[in-house]
């Protein structure tokens, strides 16, 4: 008997067999049930989810002479012929092979006519999405009024790409990715039909191999067994055909990171590698094992988004508190980069070597290493966002390093006789501003018409250096304004005897000048607090910019 693949031998043929997908189950047999079946579907999902093998079984169930609450009876003569192939009420076409015009034309004259035999004539186009704009267009007419012998199910795993004119014309379902529990308890069911013994940690292994997708789970059972015929199924075996590496060399290699263990990380890189493993395979492993890592540091209930066992997610969750979160995002984007890299490289493993030193070595600021100096960076750049930095006390006789001298400036007895320089004042004594404030406000009558109108979209407002602004959205105000400033300044000095510093400003210009007025404790604060964030001896060497 011809062999076959264990995905075509186990396909579903009745709804109950559909895994995964309870939410669309349901709603198909209730429709089918209640004769309410529409002329126009969507299934969209990824692949491997059950999107044909449902609509196959849809297509079964609503031509079948005995349906059972909406599943089909399997032993009526439209059943069978279905089930055999021979049935020409189902049509499936291939869109990504049939995409053009005159392929959409040929499907629009063969649905005049009616079914040979049954009710309805199911057409199945598979990959929607890969339609020319030419024949979507031929096809919207068509899928808007078909005649009423027709049903059209339209598969895609990209629904993006459909135009708004079609989805709109379908029932719309959504497929969710098979979890890896229920692809693990249905790889165990379809062993035990072939008589084939495997480990508990294999058959799950598989299933996480397979990504949401049970096309693709079994695939690589297939290709386990073709390899290992009549034979225990063991993880080992399972990765050894595979070429990935256990979960554990994730773990050690981790350890030596965190610890900073270069010679273990060395170890297990080499040893993964002696034992025939691919390094694409190691290294995009390992970044699906810092992601879970990733989420686990990062949310409290890790379980509900990530699909792993209890003992896995509490090994993720101890590791995570070894590092910090940014830590395993950067290696997470330099393993991304690496992977891409690796593909043009003469030698891909020195490549993954040197990242992996990187890692161990720890975070060292030099010139050629900016990412290390972005990642210190962004830290002190979110200590500075909350707020939470404080500068370390200082004593109040601190000693002199012994490895650098002190220089101490000479002091100068002060001058009796020099002038005093006619230095600015960091802050404006403008007196009461209250009362400024309001004797401003009440010269605007005796100001002249044009000048009142600029003021009045203007917001007078006290600087942080004590003056006084009117603040302006557009410079031609604040121009405006200024040119009849010293007729303000006249009526304050003749009025109340005041002679305040003001003048009009844009809006940009004040909110720039307010944002380069940190007072000067402020600013040696946070100097002490950059300066404690980095070793004593980098430290010494930093040097800050007014």
């Amino acid at each position: 008997m011809e062999y076959q693949a264990l995905y075509r031998k186990y396909r579903p043929k009745v709804f109950s067999d559909v895994i995964g997908q309870e939410h669309i189950v349901k709603t198909l047999k209730n429709q089918i049930a209640g004769g309410k079946i529409s002329h126009a579907y969507l299934f969209c999902g990824t692949r491997g989810t059950g999107k044909t093998s449902t609509a196959k079984i849809f297509a079964r169930a609503i031509n079948c002479l005995n349906p059972k609450d909406g599943e089909p009876c399997m032993e009526c003569e439209m059943c069978v012929a279905d089930t055999e192939g021979r049935s020409v009420n189902v049509i499936e076409i291939d869109a990504a092979s049939n995409r053009g015009i005159d392929s959409i034309k040929e499907l629009r004259e063969d649905i005049k006519y009616a079914p040979a035999e049954g009710t309805y004539k199911v057409y199945i186009i598979d990959e929607i999405h890969m339609l020319t704009t030419e024949a979507f267009n031929a096809l919207l007419k068509t899928l808007e009024e078909p005649p009423k012998h027709v049903v059209f199910i339209l598969a895609t795993t990209d629904p993006q790409k459909i135009p708004a004119t079609i989805l709109s014309r379908c029932q719309r379902y959504d497929f969710k990715r098979i979890t890896a529990e229920e692809i693990t308890e249905t790889i165990k069911k379809y062993l035990e039909l072939e008589g084939i013994n495997a480990d508990e940690d294999a058959v799950k292994y598989v299933a996480y191999l397979g990504d949401g997708s049970m096309r693709d789970s079994l695939s690589i059972l297939d290709q386990c067994l073709a390899y290992f015929s009549d034979e225990h199924i063991t993880l080992e075996k399972i990765l050894d055909v595979t070429g990935d590496v256990d979960i554990s060399f994730y773990k050690d290699i981790s350890d030596g990171i965190f610890d900073g263990d270069t010679q273990k990380v060395l170890e297990v890189l080499s040893k993964a590698m002696s034992m025939g493993r691919d390094i694409n395979r190691f290294v995009s492993g390992y970044i699906s094992y810092l992601r879970n890592m990733l989420v686990a540091a990062s949310v409290k209930n890790a379980k509900s988004i990530l699909d792993v066992s209890e003992e896995i997610l509490a090994m993720l969750e101890t590791q995570a508190k070894k590092t910090s979160v940014l830590k395993i995002m950067y290696m997470i984007e330099r393993l991304s980069k690496l992977l891409s890299d690796i593909r043009y490289a003469a030698n891909p493993y020195v490549l993954a070597e040197v990242e992996f030193i990187r890692f161990s070595a720890g975070i060292v600021i030099t010139e050629s290493n900016t990412e290390a100096l972005e990642i210190k960076i962004a830290q002190l750049e979110s200590i500075i966002r909350n707020g939470n930095f404080r500068a370390a006390p200082k004593e109040e006789n601190p000693s002199p390093k012994p490895d650098k001298p002190v220089i101490k400036k000479e002091e100068k007895a002060p001058d009796k006789t020099a002038k005093p320089e006619n230095k600015p004042s960091e802050k404006t004594d403008n007196g009461d501003i209250d009362k400024i404030f309001d004797a401003v406000n009440s010269i605007m009558p005796e100001l002249k018409s044009s000048l009142r109108s600029f003021l009045s979209k203007a917001e007078l407002k006290q600087g942080s250096d004590g003056n006084l602004y009117y603040v302006c959205r557009y410079k031609t105000h604040a121009d405006f304004i200024n040119k009849g400033m010293p007729s303000i300044k006249e009526l304050l000095s003749d009025k109340f005897g005041m002679e305040p510093n003001i003048k009009a400003v844009p809006q940009a210009e004040f909110d720039a000048e307010e944002s380069l007025t940190d007072s000067k404790e402020e600013k040696e604060s946070f100097q002490e607090a950059v300066k404690s964030f980095f070793s004593e001896e980098d430290a010494d060497d930093i040097v800050f910019l007014d």
